[in-house]
C-alpha cells in the first residue's frame, strides 16, 4: 500500500480527502473489477502526502455490492484503504496489475499536486488482488514527475526440471 511504501522509505504518509461519491461502473472500470458494467461503485479521490507534499493524486474504484460501507465511510480521516479493507471484510491485497506511462499534467492535477500545467508525471493504472487472483481496486494516480522516483525488482523463476531424467 502507499502507506507502508511510504513507511518502509522513512517517510510519513498522509492523505488530503478531495471527494467520494457512488457512481456507474464503465466498461473499463467493470472488466478491471469483473463487475457488470453499470453496477453501482464508489469512487474516492485522494492526494497522497509523503511529509505533507502533494506526490500524488490517486482516484480509486470498489464495487459497493462487495464492500457496501464504503460508501458510508468518513474518508476525511487519514486511513490506509488496504488496512480499511482488511480490518472491515477480512481482505487482504496481494498481487497488482500496474500500467504506468508519462504523461503531462493538465490545470485540474497540477493544481492538486501545487506542480505547474504540463509538467512531467507518471500515470500508473492499477489492479489490487487478492491471492487468488480477484480484482478488489481498480485505481489510477499521477505521480509528480519530478517528486517521484520508482524502483522496480524483476526475478526470473526458473521451472524445476523434471524428475526421472533428462528430456
Amino acid at each position: 500500500s502507499f502507506t507502508e511504501q511510504m513507511q518502509a522509505i522513512g517517510r510519513k504518509p498522509g492523505s488530503k480527502y478531495i471527494h467520494h461519491r457512488a457512481i456507474a461502473a464503465t466498461d473499463k472500470i467493470a472488466r478491471a473489477l469483473r463487475i457488470a458494467e453499470g453496477d453501482p461503485i464508489i469512487e474516492i479521490t485522494r492526494i497522497r502526502l509523503a511529509d505533507n507534499e502533494p506526490i500524488m493524486l490517486e482516484t480509486a474504484y470498489l464495487s459497493t455490492k462487495r464492500f457496501p460501507t464504503m460508501a458510508d465511510h468518513d474518508w476525511s480521516k487519514n486511513q490506509s484503504l488496504y488496512k480499511l479493507l482488511n480490518e472491515e471484510y477480512g481482505v487482504n491485497i496481494t498481487t497488482m496489475e500496474q500500467i504506468i506511462k508519462p504523461v503531462l499534467l493538465t490545470e485540474t492535477e497540477a493544481h492538486y499536486l501545487k506542480s505547474k500545467a504540463g509538467s512531467p508525471a507518471i500515470l500508473s493504472e492499477t489492479i489490487a488482488q487478492t491471492r487468488d487472483g480477484t480484482p478488489v481496486e481498480y485505481s489510477w494516480s499521477f505521480s509528480n514527475g519530478d517528486k517521484s522516483e520508482f524502483c522496480f525488482h524483476f526475478q526470473r523463476v526458473e521451472p524445476e526440471m523434471q524428475k526421472g531424467g533428462a528430456e
